[in-house]
C-alpha cells in the first residue's frame, strides 16, 4: 500500500495551513471538506463559505505508513521552520492523537535537522 503526504492550502492567500498523510487522498479530502471541530476544519469552512475550495497538494509519495509518518514529520518541521503556522499544532483531535507516535519516530530517527530526517526516510 502506498501513502501520500499532502498539504492543504487556502486559495485566497495561497498559503499552506495543514500537512497530513493518507493512503486515500480522495477519501481524506472529503473528510476534510466535511470539516470537523478542529482549527483546520474551521479554516476549511471559512474557505467554502467564501465560495472557494481548499487546494490539496501532494508533497511526497511513500511506500509504507512508517515512511509516511517520518515524511509527514519532515514536512511539518520544514514548514514550521520557515515560519508557516500550520493548523496541525492546534487540532483538538487527529493530530494530537498521533503526537506520541510521531515523537517516538523522531527519537528513532535520531536526526538533529529536517535534512537529516529526510535522508533517513
Amino acid at each position: 500500500m502506498s501513502f501520500v503526504i499532502y498539504a492543504i492550502a487556502d486559495p485566497r492567500c495561497r498559503k499552506v495551513f495543514y500537512v497530513g498523510h493518507t493512503a486515500r487522498l480522495d477519501l481524506r479530502s472529503e473528510q476534510h471538506l466535511d470539516a470537523g471541530e478542529t482549527i483546520c476544519g474551521l479554516r476549511i469552512r471559512e474557505i467554502v463559505t467564501a465560495g472557494q475550495e481548499p487546494q490539496f497538494i501532494i508533497l511526497q509519495d511513500c511506500e509504507s505508513e512508517r515512511a509516511a509518518l517520518m515524511a509527514e514529520i519532515f514536512w511539518i518541521d520544514l514548514f514550521g521552520g520557515r515560519g508557516i503556522a500550520l493548523t496541525n499544532n492546534q487540532a483538538f483531535d487527529g493530530y494530537s492523537a498521533r503526537a506520541e507516535q510521531k515523537r517516538r519516530l523522531r527519537c528513532e530517527l535520531g536526526a538533529e535537522t529536517c535534512i537529516e530526517q529526510l535522508a533517513a526516510i
